[in-house]
């Protein structure tokens, strides 16, 4: 299976160096918009990581999140099993979404998206820059 990282921002918010832990707002998805339906849509941005080398990973994280202080490497295997899907756009190069979100408008949807963002914290392994 391929793996994936999720370029990560905010040390506090999305992850804890001194535990090193990745903590689920990291993957809390976003509304985003289908720019020829106009439908809007839940996802993650992640990048496609497999193959390269740590310098290469870094300079593609460098290039699309100029902030960042860490990434939180995954398994496609690890977001198929929680009950996510990886769909590899290349939108930058590399590009894919963590899509099947659950969009209902009940209460609960965010618990159960909550939840499926715990799951991915915790099967994602933490790397410093």
């Amino acid at each position: 299976m391929l793996l994936y990282s999720r370029f990560l921002r905010q040390e506090g918010n999305e992850f804890i160096a001194s535990t090193q832990r990745i903590r689920y707002p990291a993957f809390m998805p976003n509304w985003e918009t289908e720019p020829v339906t106009g439908k809007r849509f839940l996802s993650k941005s992640i990048f496609n990581v497999d193959s390269l080398s740590e310098p290469d990973i870094w300079t593609l994280a460098q290039t699309h999140v100029p902030t960042v202080k860490a990434r939180g490497d995954i398994q496609q295997n690890d977001i198929v099993k929680i009950g996510l899907r990886v769909d590899q756009n290349n939108i930058p190069s590399r590009h894919a979404n963590i899509l099947d979100w659950d969009e209902s408008e009940d209460g609960m949807a965010r618990e159960k998206n909550k939840s499926f963002a715990i799951n991915l914290a915790n099967c994602s392994k933490l790397v410093i820059r």
